[in-house]
């Protein structure tokens, strides 16, 4: 019984921190999208600019849990913070396409690396509890992440129109 409520835990804990990052994420995509297109960035642009995130997500999963694993699991979450800080440091001072582009790929490899550290440590905790990975569990991440996705645009859409001189 002891092992099912460990297990039971684990799952809690990593659908949580999914869901708490996702909504980030996605309430972030459409406010910078707001505000690209506020900064004179044509539509067709901001897709370009935007798949910039999804090219440094890339970059940044291949290395995280090596990174976790060799450096330690709270210095790279200070490095994906860093590395997102500076991207909204990025957007604050330059306005282009070039930058928002550079911006992407940053908040990208920040994202990803803030994710992977969390895979990491999610799978360290059920190392120790010896409990095999569940695709159950899989299941409810890949659900968890539609609604937050869904919710989060939404929120970032609602926040930008209260204030939209800066992405933050």
């Amino acid at each position: 019984m002891k092992l099912k409520s460990v297990s039971t835990k684990i799952a809690i804990l990593f659908l949580v921190f999914t869901a708490v990052f996702t909504l980030f994420r996605s309430s972030m995509s459409g406010i910078f999208s707001l505000f690209y297109a506020k900064n004179g960035i044509p539509n067709a642009n901001i897709s370009s600019i935007k798949s910039f995130q999804n090219i440094g997500i890339v970059f940044g999963l291949l290395p995280a849990g090596y990174l976790a694993d060799r450096i330690g699991r709270l210095k790279v979450l200070a490095l994906s913070s860093l590395v997102i800080a500076t991207s909204f440091f990025i957007l604050i001072l330059f306005r282009n396409f070039f930058f928002f582009s550079a911006a992407e790929l940053l908040y990208g490899i920040g994202l990803a690396l803030n994710s992977g550290t969390l895979l990491a440590y999610v799978t360290d905790l059920q190392e120790q509890n010896k409990i095999a990975p569940s695709s159950k569990l899989m299941g409810m991440q890949v659900i968890v992440l539609n609604l937050t996705t869904l919710i989060g645009g939404n929120i970032g859409t609602w926040l930008f129109g209260i204030k939209d001189t800066a992405p933050i």
